[in-house]
């Protein structure tokens, strides 16, 4: 009886796995990678974009772990074989370390550079309240991705910065998340330039259930946001325990009225590229069965995440561009003697 029970659960499973594997209807296959920057004893959190027919990748830049001068680092290529530095942005704010750099594409023609300012933890005092101000989000600007402007600041509820930022019929919207009152809740905000954002939208969540990262994506006068969420009650020291994401789409001008539905699978986090094609990707990290990074097809209409190519385990925080029938990847190793940043190509077969 045991072996007959054995078996039939792994014909069963066999079949899911075909009957899953099945419904991706694209293909991916690692080509190449490279080191591109290592110039730092820890280059880490990178983003890649094509601008002005070069690549351009942003990391952070830090000359040890406890730095308190963590910098942009933005290097260019033409071809993503050669590269070189461009600038290196340091934080305007003392103590404040930036992090978390992200690209967008302003409607004049401009590269916009959006960053997180943090304060480390160390550096105030715990017997007093957190400052307000312990975090906050900045935007750089250029025509050429060489010369940049003066940083701006832009700044989420109580001081929790902007995520990703997009742009829509002109005008820029970030969702960021924050603690009021021990609850989390998350805000979307807009700007008519990049620079002056204002709240538009504003969701509360208990402290049971807790919104994580935040992703958008544009689809003609809507906006959709992906976004990963965890029971606060069960997180231990090293694992959370995610939930089912959430699916959220608002129509524009105003972006006040949204609705959310369930993802078909808890993931960690997630980032959204859409084709030439319309269809889009996402880079996820499912938790199902055990945590790994995956580039997965996303359908809109089903809210489902179609895994097509699991993406190997040293690679972090994962960044996609699309560009000649492939993927162009950056993301961060971590090594004992320094953390480096990377590029990879994925060649893509769509059905």
């Amino acid at each position: 009886m045991r072996t007959s029970i054995t078996t039939l659960f792994t014909l069963v499973l066999a079949e899911f796995l075909l009957t899953n594997q099945a419904s991706a209807q694209i293909k991916g296959e690692i080509v190449s990678t490279k080191v591109i920057w290592d110039q730092a004893r820890i280059n880490r959190d990178s983003d890649i974009v094509r601008f002005k027919d070069r690549w351009f990748v942003v990391c952070q830049e830090m000359a040890f772990e406890a730095s308190t001068d963590a910098a942009l680092r933005v290097i260019s290529s033409a071809d993503g074989d050669k590269w070189e530095s461009e600038a290196l942005i340091n934080s305007p704010t003392p103590k404040k370390i930036l992090y978390r750099p992200s690209f967008s594409l302003t409607p004049d023609g401009q590269l916009m550079i959006a960053a997180q300012g943090a304060m480390r933890w160390e550096n105030f005092d715990k017997s007093k309240p957190e400052p307000t101000q312990r975090k906050l989000a900045m935007a750089w600007f250029s025509k050429d991705g060489v010369a940049w402007s003066e940083p701006t600041p832009i700044t989420g509820p109580n001081g929790y910065a902007l995520n990703r930022v997009v742009w829509n019929k002109g005008v820029a919207l970030g969702f960021a998340r924050g603690e009021d009152c021990g609850n989390w809740d998350i805000n979307l905000f807009s700007s008519p330039d990049g620079k002056r954002f204002e709240s538009l939208f504003a969701r509360h969540f208990d402290n049971e259930t807790r919104p994580g990262t935040l992703a958008m994506i544009v689809d003609g006068d809507k906006v959709h946001c992906l976004m990963s969420r965890y029971n606060a009650n069960e997180v231990s020291a090293h694992n959370a325990a995610w939930k089912t994401g959430l699916l959220g789409t608002a129509k524009g001008p105003h972006y006040d009225e949204w609705e959310w539905k369930p993802s078909n699978v808890p993931f960690a986090h997630a980032n959204l590229l859409r084709l030439p094609d319309q269809r889009i990707i996402a880079v996820a990290g499912l938790t199902d069965p055990e945590y790994h990074t995956s580039l997965c097809e996303f359908d809109l209409a089903t809210r489902k995440l179609t895994e097509f190519l699991e993406l190997p385990k040293e690679w972090h925080r994962v960044n996609l561009a699309h560009h000649d029938g492939h993927l162009w990847i950056s993301y961060h190793e971590v090594h004992a003697v320094k953390d480096t940043v990377h590029l990879a190509k994925v060649k893509l077969e769509l059905k």
